[in-house]
């Protein structure tokens, strides 16, 4: 078996793998404060990805803590 050639179109599994997200684009995405975001890491709230000290955290997974602060109006 050979490796794709670089302009290759990606196979279906490649385009199955969940979109990582970097700590700092989470916050422009959010609005908030890197030590807000790593605090509810931290109380793991928000779940993610450690690749020794990187941390990644999955759209899936940031849509579904956002989700999980929205309150009902009064």
């Amino acid at each position: 078996m050979t490796d794709p050639s670089p302009g290759a179109a990606p196979n279906a599994s490649a385009s199955a793998l969940p979109r990582l997200l970097t700590l700092a684009q989470v916050c422009e995405i959010t609005a908030l404060s890197p030590s807000t975001l790593r605090r509810q890491i931290r109380l793991r709230r928000l779940a993610v990805l450690r690749f020794g000290s990187m941390l990644r955290i999955a759209e899936a997974d940031l849509r579904a803590w956002l989700a999980r602060q929205r309150r009902p109006a009064r």
